[in-house]
C-alpha cells in the first residue's frame, strides 16, 4: 500500500505542475486532463491495494477460525543473511556434475 500511496502523491504533484504550466501557457489543456486521468487511476490503484490487504486479513482470520474483523498485526521476521560461500558451493557442484556427465566445454 505504501508504494501505491507514494505513487499517488507523485501523480498529484505532477498534476499541480501541469496546472501551473497550463496557467502560464506552456502546455495545452489536454496535458492537464491526462494528468487528472493519471491521478484518478492512481486513486483507484490505492483503493485496490487497500481492499486487497483487507481481503487478505479476512482470509487469514478465516483460516485461523477467528472473527474476520479481528485485528492482524504483521511482523517482518525476514533476516538478511549473507550468502557467503553459496556461489562457490554451487559452482563446485556444477563442475562435479559436468565431469560425471562427460560434457566438455
Amino acid at each position: 500500500m505504501g508504494v501505491a500511496r507514494q505513487s499517488l502523491e507523485q501523480l498529484q504533484a505532477h498534476l499541480n505542475i501541469a496546472k501551473n504550466f497550463f496557467e502560464v501557457g506552456l502546455i495545452p489543456r489536454n496535458d492537464v486532463l491526462q494528468s487528472e486521468v493519471q491521478v484518478a487511476n492512481g486513486e483507484q490503484s490505492l483503493i485496490r491495494a487497500e481492499n486487497s490487504v483487507e481481503l487478505a486479513r479476512s482470509k487469514f482470520n478465516t483460516v485461523l477460525r477467528r472473527d474476520i474483523n479481528t485485528p492482524v498485526q504483521l511482523e517482518d521476521i525476514l533476516t538478511d543473511r549473507p550468502m557467503t560461500g553459496l556461489w562457490s558451493r554451487a559452482s563446485r557442484r556444477h563442475w562435479k556434475t559436468v565431469r560425471r556427465s562427460g560434457i566438455r566445454y
